[in-house]
C-alpha cells in the first residue's frame, strides 16, 4: 500500500514537472526577439580623452567657507611692514632682558605695554617671540588689579549703553573711543587702550582684557609659530567665542576656528 502511494506521488511529481518545462520552453520562444542588422558606428582611430581634474583642484565648498570667515578676520587686522632690521644681539639681549625683569618686578601694566611698543621693531622674529611672551604674561598677571578701577561704573548703566551702540562688540569702543557718546565712559576705555587693554562684560561685571589685535599688527616681528598664535588670540578680541558660560558664535564660526587652529 505505502509502494504504490509513493508510486502514485512520484508519478504525478513528473507530470508536474514534464508541464512547467514544457512551459518555461515556449516562454523562451516567446520572448526570443530577432534583431535587425545594425550599421556599424564608425569609431575614430585617434580616441578623444576627457581632461581629468586633479582631486586637489576640485572645489571644496566647506572648506571654502572655513577660509572665507578666516580672511574676514584677518582683513580687521592687517600687519604692519617690518620697517626696520632687528638691532644688534647684544642690544636685543637688553631689551628682551628689561622685558623679563618687568614681568619678574610685576611691574604697572603701562610699564609693560610701552616696552612692548618700544621694542618689538628692533628684535629678530625669535627674540620676539619672547619678549611677546612676558609682556603678555605680565600684562595678564595685572588684569585683576588693574580692573578695579572699573568698579566706579560697574553697576552704572551707561557703560552697557555704549556697548549696545556697538551690539556688545566690547573692542569696537577701544578701537574708535570717539564713538563713545559719553565723555565718562569714553576716558576709561581710552584709559584701558593706553594700557594695552580693552573693556570688557560678562556676568555683570567689567574687567580688562589685552587687546590682541595691537599684538596682531606687530605679528611680522614675531615667528611664522607665534605670528599664527597672536591672530587666534587677535580673532577672540574681535568676536569673542564666549560670554556668560555661553557659546556665543554660529557653528560655522566655532568650526572654521578649528580648523584654522588644526591647519597650522
Amino acid at each position: 500500500m505505502i509502494n504504490k502511494r509513493i508510486l502514485s506521488t512520484i508519478h504525478h511529481a513528473s507530470k508536474c514537472l514534464i508541464i512547467v518545462s514544457v512551459m518555461l520552453m515556449l516562454i523562451s520562444t516567446g520572448c526570443t526577439r530577432v534583431e535587425s542588422p545594425k550599421t556599424p558606428i564608425p569609431i575614430s582611430e585617434t580616441p578623444v580623452e576627457e581632461p581629468i581634474t586633479p582631486v586637489a583642484d576640485i572645489a571644496n565648498p566647506t572648506k571654502n567657507k572655513y577660509e572665507a570667515i578666516i580672511q574676514a578676520y584677518l582683513e580687521q587686522i592687517p600687519e604692519e611692514a617690518l620697517t626696520q632690521t632687528p638691532v644688534f644681539e647684544e642690544d636685543q639681549s637688553i631689551l628682551v632682558n628689561r622685558m623679563v625683569q618687568l614681568y619678574k618686578e610685576k611691574a604697572s601694566t603701562k610699564e609693560i605695554y610701552e616696552l612692548y611698543l618700544e621694542g618689538i621693531r628692533q628684535l629678530s622674529p625669535k627674540q620676539g617671540d619672547k619678549f611677546v611672551a612676558y609682556a603678555i604674561s605680565g600684562m595678564n598677571n595685572n588684569i585683576y588689579d588693574d580692573s578695579m578701577d572699573l568698579e566706579k561704573i560697574a553697576y552704572d548703566p551707561i557703560f552697557f549703553e555704549e556697548a549696545d551702540r556697538v551690539q556688545y562688540k566690547y573692542i569696537e569702543l577701544s578701537r574708535d573711543p570717539k564713538r563713545i557718546m559719553n565723555q565718562e565712559v569714553r576716558e576709561i576705555v581710552e584709559a584701558a587702550k593706553d594700557q594695552g587693554y580693552y573693556v570688557a562684560s560678562s556676568e555683570g561685571m567689567l574687567y580688562y582684557l589685552v587687546d590682541f589685535t595691537v599684538f596682531a599688527k606687530y605679528r611680522n616681528y614675531n615667528t611664522a609659530t607665534m605670528a599664527t598664535l597672536i591672530e587666534i588670540l587677535a580673532f577672540d578680541t574681535l568676536d569673542p567665542m564666549t560670554s556668560d558660560a555661553a557659546l556665543i558664535v554660529s557653528g560655522s564660526t566655532l568650526a572654521a576656528r578649528t580648523y584654522y587652529i588644526e591647519k597650522n
